[in-house]
């Protein structure tokens, strides 16, 4: 644990260097933390923090970095809670007063990316125990048909399925109202059972359902979906051209990024650096938060960035929209 100058000099140069982008010297220290001390004794502490692994010299005559370290020190002791803007606020509260749940997932990770300036993800809670809003078919040929299921929360799955005969506009129309019936309100697993005591499974419409019912219940079963907003911003962040495609790669890999965002638990997390499951040595940062569906299901949104990022601002930007998610979907 760091005394309280020393913490106030390395919160300093976090603060500079978030700012800045470039090395802090000792006399921007001493201006922005206003200790009333020297600044070759601020010059002597910033040793004792390079020698404790807070922060590192990129040239002998320059100022001093952050470490991993000193970013993971500063959001545990020194960053607490930002206040937003009164027109950030409103916009987040606007946001979600007139957001439609067909497109909540995407729109609020794209309201997220615009606010905070770095790349967002919403995880979708999956179907699981997800409450059905609408079935929709959709003819793509005599013999396939497109199953379309939106969730309350705002999940749209779309598949195409076999229907093994050819059927027409008028059995899909029956077979769509049949469908709405039994899982419309339901989740998953009680419209297939709903869906089953509905059928004739020797009419065109009986197949049309119980293709549906399938398509459906492998639905339940496929990963969460996650949803970007704010990708065109990683040339911005990371102007090294190694880091940018691997970055790219990382992202195109959703496993990876499940791993790295879709933490067991709920509440906020911040992950820094090699805490994270990428990599030795990656300039790299996530935080998320968790919001509840109101019926089990648990999805999480947060943002990736790189370790100089400002903490502060974006924590409390990603635990207002991770709210405003939850009063949506909890209702």
């Amino acid at each position: 644990m760091l005394d309280d100058r020393k913490a106030a000099i390395l919160g300093a140069l976090v603060d500079a260097f978030v700012d800045s982008g470039e090395p802090v010297s000792s006399a921007a220290i001493a201006r922005i933390a206003n200790l009333g001390v020297s600044s070759a004794t601020i010059r002597n502490e910033l040793v004792r923090l390079e020698q404790d692994g807070f922060v590192v010299q990129p040239h002998t005559s320059a100022g001093r970095v952050p470490t991993a370290a000193a970013y993971r020190f500063y959001v545990q002791h020194l960053a607490g809670t930002a206040r937003l803007r009164s027109a950030v606020r409103g916009r987040i509260e606007r946001f979600f007063e007139e957001a439609h749940l067909r497109d909540l997932f995407q729109e609020a990770s794209d309201l997220l990316a615009d606010l905070s300036h770095l790349p967002a993800v919403v995880v979708g809670p999956g179907l699981g125990s997800d409450v059905l809003k609408d079935v929709h078919l959709f003819q793509v040929s005599p013999k396939v048909v497109k199953v379309v299921l939106v969730t309350e929360s705002g999940n749209v799955t779309q598949n195409f399925a076999p229907v093994g005969r050819p059927v027409g506009r008028k059995e899909i129309d029956a077979a769509e109202r049949l469908l709405a019936r039994a899982f419309v309100g339901r989740d998953v697993s009680e419209g297939v059972d709903a869906a089953e005591e509905l059928q004739d499974s020797k009419s065109g419409v009986g197949t049309l359902v119980r293709v549906a019912a399938g398509v459906a219940q492998r639905s339940k079963q496929s990963v969460r979906k996650l949803y970007y907003g704010g990708t065109s911003q990683l040339t911005n962040l990371w102007g090294n051209l190694a880091e940018l495609h691997w970055l790219l790669e990382f992202l195109e890999a959703e496993e990876s990024v499940l791993e790295v965002l879709d933490e067991p638990g709920e509440g906020t997390t911040v992950r820094i650096g090699d805490e994270l499951p990428v990599g030795e040595g990656a300039d790299l940062a996530v935080v998320t938060t968790t919001f509840a569906t109101g019926y089990e299901g648990t999805g999480r949104v947060g943002v990736i960035g790189p370790m100089r990022m400002d903490y502060r601002r974006t924590i409390r930007l990603v635990e207002e929209v991770g709210e405003g998610l939850g009063d949506s979907l909890g209702d």
